[in-house]
């Protein structure tokens, strides 16, 4: 549903679902649409269609780098997992609808994104984090979703994760670090290697292989305290910046502390890791 004020706003890594397509003349009768959209991995067909409706399409991403994040925002935010495409339902996804002060705070840095100008990019990302928005962003030095991973997993004494690829060997390192170290480690994923697999596994990390997964989403503890977070990037070296020899991808990430939340999500964790 379009805000009355601000319209629909869109972050889109694929659109080639027509259904989806459909959906928006009714919302483009309601406001305006705007969507922040790969280049690369928008289909022809789709895109005049969008234009047909009167939105407006921002090109991010393209080479040399990739936009692999998901977002909307109406009344309501949402950040997801989920690209735009016809075989999503195919596929387990993770998402998040957002309280009001973190819809305020994506709003802002999509609109940020369209204005393509690094300073308000960077300046719309440090300000959501406050709100649990974070952003990975290569192409305008932005990286508060890294930073954050990169901080909860060497900080937790528990991590319940599922993630479709993991073969970033900084992260697995840490991984490893915080098993050996007592902490309760148990990660669901769908690519990763054989190698890897043995190396978490002694380490004392439970590795469950899902091929069916898709969707991104972590619970991390500490000291009794619990937040999750759900988002686009995998951990790997193209999602979270540090890959040399590979694009990089720009990513979108929601953390929060909410129990109920946080509840839910674990359940669903742990259904998929017994």
């Amino acid at each position: 549903h379009p805000d009355v004020e601000h319209g629909l706003l869109l972050d889109v890594f694929k659109l080639n679902n027509f259904g989806l397509v459909h959906e928006m003349k009714s919302a483009a009768k309601k406001g305006p649409v705007s969507m922040l959209m790969d280049p690369e991995f928008a289909s022809d067909q789709p895109r005049a269609a969008m234009k047909r409706l009167g939105a407006t399409l921002t090109e991010v991403g393209g080479f040399p780098a990739k936009n692999h994040a998901k977002g909307i925002v109406g009344t309501r935010g949402m950040v997801s997992s989920v690209p735009y495409t016809r075989f999503a339902r195919a596929r387990v996804e993770f998402g998040a609808v957002l309280d009001p002060a973190s819809t305020k705070a994506l709003r802002k840095v999509l609109r940020a994104g369209m204005t393509r100008d690094p300073g308000t990019i960077q300046a719309a990302a440090l300000a959501a984090r406050e709100h649990g928005i974070l952003l990975n962003d290569p192409l305008n030095g932005v990286f508060t979703l890294r930073d954050y991973l990169d901080d909860a997993v060497k900080r937790s004494d528990s991590i319940l994760g599922a993630v479709k690829v993991t073969d970033d060997a900084k992260s697995i390192r840490k991984l490893v670090s915080r098993a050996e170290a007592g902490a309760k480690v148990d990660l669901i994923t769908r690519d990763i290697s054989a190698g890897d697999v043995r190396y978490l596994r002694q380490a004392g990390a439970g590795v469950t292989e899902m091929t069916t997964l898709h969707g991104n989403a972590m619970v991390f503890g500490e000291g009794g305290r619990k937040e999750a977070y759900i988002g686009s990037a995998y951990l790997n070296e193209r999602s979270l910046g540090r890959s040399s020899n590979r694009r990089p991808t720009r990513e979108l990430g929601i953390v929060t502390n909410d129990p109920s939340a946080i509840a839910k999500l674990e359940r669903t964790l742990r259904s998929f890791s017994s």
